[in-house]
């Protein structure tokens, strides 16, 4: 069973403009699933995202509908070992970036199932419905925005998330930004969504993982009988 480990944020609200941001964790385990999630302000550009020894591969980058906040989710279907910074480099310098990171542990091989992203201006963000097969996978929402919106009721396929992580607390929501996760035992068709207290310009993204045990899904082995004759199996 796949297995929550841990999270951690970071974010700039300092205004600045910055090429990069990066988030750590400690005590990573190998072949473990990382999942990033980047935000930044400004026009949009390029995110790239590394470990310090691997690329990240990357999930759809999407703006709001401003477009003057952007994210992208970035994620290790094998994680390296050890204490791991996972930074975020923007192609062109960007104000106002955030980092959230999750960890997931499980026994088999971790892929990609599907993911979905949104854009719009409402009280109800939604990544759009991505559909899964797995039966032992995780699914993840992030919000993006540049207002002082904080969202709350974050869920996955219409469920209540097992968690989130936040970047700013209210009363400073300069660079706010929110990540939640949501396990699951069998396929859906369904969304990342959360809820607003006003509208505003918004994009939300969905992504989820599986794992599968070794030798799962593999073919049976055939079994080739020689031709039967009479008098016997095989006997000539």
């Amino acid at each position: 069973m796949s297995t929550y480990v841990q999270g951690a944020y970071a974010d700039d609200s300092s205004g600045s403009s910055v090429v990069s941001i990066g988030v750590s964790l400690t005590g990573v385990a190998a072949a473990n699933l990382i999942a990033c999630a980047y935000k930044h302000e400004g026009a949009a550009t390029t995110i790239d995202a590394s470990d310090g020894t691997t690329t990240l591969s990357s999930g759809t980058y999407k703006s709001n509908n401003g477009p003057d906040s952007h994210g992208q989710w970035k994620y290790l279907l094998s994680a390296n070992s050890g204490n791991k910074t996972y930074t975020g480099t923007f192609g062109l310098s960007r104000a106002f970036p955030s980092a959230i990171v999750f960890e997931y542990s499980g026994t088999g091989t971790w892929s990609l199932e599907n993911e979905a992203v949104g854009a719009g201006n409402s009280t109800a963000p939604n990544s759009g419905n991505f559909t899964t097969s797995g039966t032992d996978g995780v699914a993840f929402g992030l919000y993006c925005e540049d207002s002082t919106n904080f969202t709350s009721s974050e869920q996955i396929n219409g469920t209540a998330a097992d968690g989130s992580i936040r970047t700013s607390a209210p009363g400073d929501p300069r660079n706010y930004t929110v990540a939640w996760r949501k396990g699951y035992t069998s396929g859906f068709t369904g969304a990342a969504s959360a809820t607003l207290g006003s509208a505003v310009n918004w994009a939300c993204l969905g992504i989820a993982f599986k794992i599968t045990a070794a030798g799962g899904g593999g073919a049976a082995a055939s079994i080739i009988m020689p031709p039967m004759i009479p008098g016997g199996w095989g006997r000539r």
